[in-house]
């Protein structure tokens, strides 16, 4: 049997028992919170260094990756301090809700820019902008002032939106691996963390293929128009990214595991002790935190002009290295050979 309870280190027959698994999911977590903070930083850092790709998709994307280094920091350390875990669990939500709205707002602000066929709207992107900060900030002082954050008691310990209301069959501080044990998740008794985050996911993922295809839609329909014209349409399609469309996909990928679990844990957590569900837990941990590095790599790795820009970069401080180090050397150079004529005569 595997227990996975607080201050317990009990070894099963099949997996991990508590304490491995507890230190391998923090892990992972800070390696993918790490990977996000650099993936984040490098779309900020290349959006204020370089003017030219200061578009609007590109603002709202960066806004994006703000959140998206929220939610990795949240996830490097690991508090055991109650007040601060509600903290980190307060900043998490922020960050991770904040995701969600500004990965919808990317493709619903070029679908609205396609159809009013303007580049920029200032109306909109205004609206955007106070909606995906001012919303999840809001569902975050719900969430603290109610009381709901803090560490969660299942087999990650993690500090997010607690479930300390559930109503288990038996003890819920233990899961037992046995096959006669099952574990009752009252939803009723879990409202914060379907108001305050699985709705959110699972609006998105309705609205974000929903956008998708109508935005592809949309750009099928003007094609022959761009064509012709070439005016104020071609102006906006080369204003919008493509690869900011492939963002929400791999957002879908990234988060569909943590709603999933967080709705099968109560079937799950008799089957705790079986290596592949605890695979699948320690898989979900590690892909929560994960959406700043990978849109990091889209935008900057897979972008054609980034990469062009950013080799220009590196090639002018490669330049501007070899000058300094040419320039040292001949200094060194020439007052080796004065040193040397002194000592002569």
């Amino acid at each position: 049997a595997c227990h996975f309870q607080r201050g317990r280190s009990i070894r099963t027959s099949t997996g991990m028992n508590a304490t491995q698994f507890q230190i391998a999911t923090r892990a992972l977590r800070g390696v993918a919170g790490s990977l996000s903070v650099i993936g984040a930083t490098l779309i900020i850092g290349t959006f204020i260094a370089y003017k030219s790709i200061r578009t609007v998709p590109r603002f709202m994307l960066v806004n994006l990756a703000m959140a998206d280094l929220v939610t990795a920091i949240s996830f490097l350390p690991d508090i055991n301090e109650d007040t601060m875990c509600k903290i980190q669990a307060g900043f998490r939500i922020f960050g991770l809700n904040s995701a969600v709205f500004w990965t919808t707002a990317i493709p619903l602000y070029m679908f609205i820019a396609f159809m009013l066929l303007k580049p920029y709207n200032k109306v909109t992107v205004v609206v955007v902008f106070v909606f995906c900060w001012i919303v999840p900030l809001t569902i975050a002082l719900w969430l603290g002032l109610g009381r709901h954050l803090g560490r969660r008691v299942d087999p990650t310990q993690s500090c997010f939106i607690t479930n300390l209301n559930a109503t288990p069959s038996g003890d819920w501080d233990s899961y037992n691996g046995g096959n006669n044990t099952t574990c009752v998740f009252s939803w009723q008794h879990n409202y914060p963390i379907i108001m305050g985050y699985l709705v959110w996911n699972y609006l998105s993922f309705f609205l974000l293929p929903t956008l998708y295809i109508a935005l592809k839609c949309r750009i099928w329909r003007l094609k022959v128009k761009l064509m012709e014209t070439k005016s104020g349409v071609l102006r906006l399609t080369q204003e919008v990214d493509q690869k900011l469309i492939l963002l929400p996909l791999l957002y879908f990928v990234l988060r569909v595991g943590t709603c999933i679990f967080l709705i099968l844990f109560s079937s799950l957590c008799a089957k705790l002790h079986e290596w592949p569900v605890q695979l699948l837990i320690l898989l979900v941990q590690f892909l929560e935190p994960l959406q700043g590095f990978v849109n990091g790599m889209v935008f900057v790795v897979f972008t054609r002009s980034i990469q062009t820009k950013v080799r220009l970069s590196l090639s002018c401080v490669r330049q501007d290295l070899d000058g300094h180090i040419d320039n040292f050397e001949s200094t060194t150079s020439v007052n080796s050979d004065r040193q040397f004529t002194i000592a002569v005569h």
